[in-house]
């Protein structure tokens, strides 16, 4: 974890309330798949709290980030420019196992909602390219709730679209595309990776259960520092999955990525 500065290389809108925003770091720092940043416009007042984002992509000394405007800090986000400054905390949380996928050989499937997307796509990226059999699966509520859907595609792995209204890809929710497809892959023939709305992510937790796939999901969380001092990011976790007598772990610390049958859904 590093305390850097951040120079805008752009910040450009992708969609009604999503925006891509790439910062040039003062230092080169070794990011892992999964992996957030906190990040706070240099020149802002207030908030004076960081907002945490997943890092979509990293290479070199940059990085990049997709978001969802909700709230003052990420509209104030939204407003700055090419050139400007960004108080950037990186990187934090843990990372996605992916023996099973490597040396196993278990076919990745990767599960995104809507703004989830962005802690899916170094994944997605790193296993396509170490040869892995890849499966995306993207669902949002429109098609413009679809961010960086040309980047998964340009990957060159199979992606399956769905959108609630059926403005994109097939209609209704991705979970349906994704239980018919892994009743037809076999049991424990892949390992789920999933990232979105709550609902969402309990939902392909119960249908990965049901098929004996191992499940991760990448939470996301409220939080005031992003390394375990504040305490509000808590999640509730099942009895036995952590050691005793802790019965709610810190997304920050603990995850951002979980077993999903870890948690209390």
């Amino acid at each position: 974890m590093k305390d850097l500065a951040g120079t805008v290389e752009f910040n450009r809108q992708l969609a009604p309330r999503y925006y891509h925003i790439r910062l040039r770091l003062s230092e080169q720092v070794d990011v892992l798949p999964g992996q957030f940043a906190m990040l706070r416009p240099a020149a802002l007042a207030e908030p004076i709290l960081r907002r945490a984002l997943a890092i979509h992509r990293a290479e070199d000394a940059s990085v990049e980030f997709i978001y969802l405007v909700l709230g003052q800090g990420l509209e104030a986000l939204s407003r700055i420019r090419e050139g400007e400054r960004v108080d950037v905390l990186c990187p934090l949380g843990n990372t996605y196992p992916t023996e099973s996928v490597i040396d196993e050989g278990r076919r990745a499937v990767i599960v995104a909602g809507g703004v989830g997307s962005p802690a899916l796509f170094m994944l997605a990226s790193e296993l396509v390219g170490r040869g892995a059999d890849v499966r995306v699966y993207f669902g949002g509520r429109t098609k413009h709730d679809l961010p960086a859907l040309d980047e998964f595609e340009a990957l060159g792995c199979p992606v399956t679209v769905t959108t609630d209204d059926g403005s994109a890809g097939e209609r209704g929710f991705v979970t349906v595309p994704l239980e018919r497809d892994l009743a037809l892959a076999g049991r424990e023939a892949s390992v789920v990776y999933a990232c979105g709305p709550w609902p969402m992510m309990a939902r392909v937790s119960e249908i990965a259960a049901g098929h004996a796939a191992k499940c991760y999901v990448s939470l996301e969380a409220r939080m005031a520092c992003g390394f375990g001092i504040c305490v509000a990011c808590v999640v509730e976790v099942c009895e036995g999955s952590f050691a005793p007598p802790f019965k709610y772990q810190k997304v920050c610390t603990e995850g951002p990525v979980f077993p999903a049958e870890a948690i209390v859904w």
